[in-house]
């Protein structure tokens, strides 16, 4: 058994947070696997196909994120997690829906 964690993240291929995950799981900074996908129906597919998932995280800038996706993700026992930006009300879209938490994205003093 791995001790590694399985993630799907869910946004736009600019998103920081996105790039930055992947950054780190590459690198072995995070003990995970991160799939990255660009739209909630590869997302569907991927959680479908049976692969086990610990966490799906996504994006509040996303389209095609309904209860019917939180659904299918809750069904496999994975985390629901929403990422707000900075300057977006869209924590209200994710709790109505069911995700396990909303969270702010904050920005790096670099």
């Amino acid at each position: 058994m791995s001790d590694r964690f399985v993630v799907l993240g869910l946004a736009r291929s600019r998103c920081q947070w996105f790039s930055d995950l992947a950054s780190w799981s590459s690198h072995a900074v995070a003990p995970i696997d991160y799939i990255k996908c660009l739209t909630s129906d590869e997302a569907q597919a991927l959680i479908g196909s049976g692969r086990r998932l610990s966490a799906v995280l996504v994006d509040a800038a996303i389209s095609g994120v309904d209860r019917e996706f939180i659904a299918l993700v809750a069904s496999i026992g994975a985390t629901r997690l929403g990422i707000t930006g900075l300057l977006s009300n869209s924590q209200e879209r994710f709790h109505p829906c069911g995700t396990s938490r909303g969270t702010e994205q904050t920005r790096s003093a670099s």
